[in-house]
């Protein structure tokens, strides 16, 4: 999976990879992604400045009942935070979650050598090992030869019941 950094700081890198592969309906998927990971940094800002108002609404809270004032002002300004905090984070998880669908769908970025091409009639070969085998017969597939030697029963393999 792509970091999410790269997305952030490099977008037009994993367009271009895209457009190498020749996989443009994936481009407004990047868009997408970007934007969800930006609504979901905001949200998680939003979801820290909520909790830091509540912790100094609370600290002020206590300070205001050892000097024996009234804050029942105060706690409705903090009774609605909770509530708050809870949605925005569910929000936050959904908009996490798509990110993370997006990225995994997203391939990874090709080395500059490899070649560009429409399908694997591109690619060259670098190196070989050995020289290929050819037969003098035809050779058989795995299945048949099990077959063949009795030791694969295939239509009953087949049988769901």
């Amino acid at each position: 999976m792509l970091d999410v950094k790269l997305l952030r700081d490099h977008p037009e890198v994993i367009r271009n990879d895209l457009r190498k592969r020749q996989w443009l309906d994936k481009l407004k998927l990047v868009d997408e992604a970007a934007a969800k990971d930006l609504e979901w940094r905001q949200t998680k800002q939003k979801v820290d400045e909520l909790r830091h108002s509540q912790n100094k609404l609370t600290a002020e809270i206590a300070g205001l009942k050892k000097q024996g004032k009234d804050v029942s002002d105060r706690l409705a300004e903090v009774k609605g935070i909770p509530r708050e905090i809870s949605d925005l984070e569910k929000k936050a998880e959904g908009l996490q979650a798509r990110v993370r669908e997006i990225m995994m769908s997203l391939p990874n970025i090709l080395h500059d050598s490899v070649p560009v091409g429409p399908d694997e009639s591109g690619n060259v070969t670098i190196v070989t090992w050995g020289k290929p085998v050819t037969f003098d017969f035809a050779p058989k597939d795995h299945i048949d030869i099990l077959n063949q030697l009795g030791l694969v029963d295939m239509e009953r393999a087949a049988k769901t019941r």
